[in-house]
């Protein structure tokens, strides 16, 4: 379309990801011992995935741990920061950086990189927000920007809500105004001129 002012791109829509089943996964905690799908099963499970040498990581701790403090005595969810660090970096010294970054929620360690193969984890920091029926509901990349928006979704599937319709329920209402926004700016007739003259062109 030809318009008189610009125009952003349509707005992207939800992670097609969302709301498939997520596959196994196996992570342990600072005890070895293991963290899986089937352990979680029934709960909402939140997995903010960081690397110590992750700055942006750094960054969003304060707002995680805003979110977990909020969350930690729900039953039904289970709040973790799971380190991307290669197995030669000592759980101890994983644990004591997480700590320093001013953090209290649960650590675990991917050491078989389970986030990449099984979780389609690209980049660190990564959030993923699992339903109790372990379908993906949510994910973030990038540091937490708001702890309580976070938490209200944690409550809408303690309510029994789906995020991903929601989600894509919200997407479909900013298309529409997309779409009003494009008519609007629309040049009703264009801005070229009629078709050419091709009998003045010579041969």
């Amino acid at each position: 379309r030809l318009v008189r002012r610009f125009v952003p791109p349509p707005p992207a829509g939800p992670s097609e990801s969302l709301g498939k089943p997520v596959k196994g996964y196996q992570f342990t905690d600072v005890k070895g011992t293991p963290v899986t799908a089937s352990s979680l099963e029934g709960k909402i499970a939140v997995f903010d995935f960081w690397a110590t040498d992750c700055a942006p990581c750094k960054e969003g701790t304060p707002m995680l741990e805003r979110a977990y403090q909020q969350l930690k005595s729900d039953e039904d969810v289970a709040f973790f920061g799971v380190s991307t660090d290669p197995k030669g970096l000592p759980t101890a010294i994983v644990e004591k950086t997480l700590k320093s970054w001013g953090a209290s929620f649960p650590l675990l360690r991917d050491l078989e990189k389970n986030a990449f193969y099984s979780l389609g984890v690209q980049a660190t920091p990564t959030l993923l927000v699992i339903g109790p029926d372990n379908r993906l509901q949510a994910s973030h990349l990038g540091p937490l920007e708001d702890a309580e928006d976070l938490v209200a979704k944690i409550r809408q599937l303690q309510g029994g809500e789906n995020l991903v319709e929601l989600a894509r329920e919200e997407h479909a209402k900013q298309l529409k105004q997309h779409v009003a926004i494009l008519d609007a700016a629309t040049l009703e007739t264009s801005l070229v001129g009629g078709e050419p003259d091709h009998s003045e062109i010579a041969t």
